[in-house]
């Protein structure tokens, strides 16, 4: 505007309070912007005209940043604009971009930068609803809360129950223990005196076993398999998969985590035990039984059967227990030796590379000792390899 103010006067030889007033300018703005002239303030640090944006246009970047987009897609579980960007740093790219200009030109391709929504992108092979018949079997997921730190440093934990319309509970505990979750495990089956089909869980060392250890299940899937419940194991790093019990610990840290001021450790335990009410009472869930988290001591073994102790069901596997054991994995693909694979319990399974970023159901037989991966194809499960695997129970 000022460059079209000393045009006009320039053009027209007009005084500077006529050429103001026709562009409606004070006299004070014209003498501020003549100091800024004369000053040569007039452009920025670049050496640009003040108030022209700069548009950073790299299109040998663009198709690296989508070079990078497309193997962390199916190399991991997050692929968003900042891991995008840690990758960017670790090769050593000059110039390096903001992650503002990432997630643009993650727009312009077609991308999006929301690492859930890009993660169900092969959620349609997703194998469960093959695996369990939503209408006759129960599912309880498990899942921990945690730990949490208090101002006074003492440590929250909480484990969740989600078996449907029959109950849910988030309990409070001590340590994240396998003893700790099996007491608390059965008591939650004594309290609902039901015992469901399935078992689903995450992939933490409590629930699965000592992965230190290639090719070997620990305590609480042995005591499920006693009680003939089959456990499923979601892919490793999408937690987003066990919806059933992340749903719970959701809303726990929405309604009463953030919204609270606790002083103790006794006092947020409490409050787990009433949240698990009032849960309950907003989903319409009847619970006839008072549970509560005193640890019971069970002489025999679960829901009155004498004939096993609840050691024996922990430590030894029984003649009629469940036969065999689900692990839903996301195949990968292995950056150095160039082929596709899935991990169980730290042991590679090699797979076609045509399957890289599907999901499949390893299921293992414990009494044939052999492993059987399936691939969902519509609605029904296709074996894509079969293979014989000794795995300790």
């Amino acid at each position: 505007m000022f460059e079209n103010v000393q045009a006009y006067i320039k053009q027209n030889k007009c005084s500077i309070i006529f050429a103001l007033a026709l562009f409606k300018k004070s006299k004070s703005w014209y003498y501020f912007w003549k100091n800024k002239s004369d000053n040569n303030d007039l452009q920025d640090q670049r050496g640009w005209k003040k108030g022209n944006t700069r548009k950073f246009v790299n299109y040998d970047l663009k198709l690296e940043i989508q070079k990078i987009r497309d193997d962390l897609e199916l190399h991991s579980s997050f692929f968003g604009s900042d891991e995008i960007l840690v990758k960017m740093k670790e090769k050593q790219l000059n110039p390096l971009p903001s992650e503002r200009y990432i997630r643009t030109v993650l727009k312009q391709l077609g991308y999006q930068d929301k690492k859930k929504k890009v993660a169900y992108q092969h959620s349609d092979t997703y194998p469960i609803n093959c695996l369990v018949n939503s209408k006759k079997d129960s599912i309880l997921a498990l899942d921990f809360l945690g730990p949490k730190s208090l101002t006074n440093k003492e440590v929250v934990l909480g484990l969740t129950f989600s078996l449907g319309k029959i109950a849910k509970r988030l309990e409070p505990i001590e340590r994240k223990t396998t003893d700790e979750l099996i007491n608390k495990f059965m008591q939650f089956l004594h309290y609902t005196q039901h015992i469901p089909n399935f078992v689903q869980t995450d992939n933490d060392s409590v629930f699965l076993g000592n992965v230190a250890g290639n090719l070997q299940f620990g305590r609480f899937v042995r005591l499920c398999l006693n009680l003939k419940i089959t456990p499923i194991f979601i892919p490793e790093g999408e937690p987003y998969f066990n919806g059933l019990a992340e749903s719970v610990n959701s809303q726990f840290m929405k309604k009463v985590w953030h919204n609270k001021y606790f002083e103790n450790k006794k006092d947020i335990d409490q409050e787990m035990i009433n949240f698990s009410d009032e849960y309950c009472k907003r989903l319409k869930i009847k619970q006839t039984k008072l549970f509560t988290t005193q640890r019971l001591k069970y002489q025999q073994s679960a829901l009155n059967n004498k004939k096993y102790t609840l050691k024996q069901l922990t430590n030894t596997l029984l003649p009629k227990a469940a036969r065999k054991i689900i692990l839903i994995r996301k195949v990968k693909e292995h950056q150095q030796y160039n082929y596709a694979y899935i991990s169980v319990l730290n042991y590679p399974l090699e797979l076609p590379k045509q399957y890289i970023g599907c999901y499949v159901a390893a299921v293992y037989n414990i009494k044939f000792k052999v492993m059987k991966i399936y691939l969902k194809s519509g609605n029904q499960l296709l074996l894509i390899k079969q293979i014989k695997l000794k795995i300790s129970i």
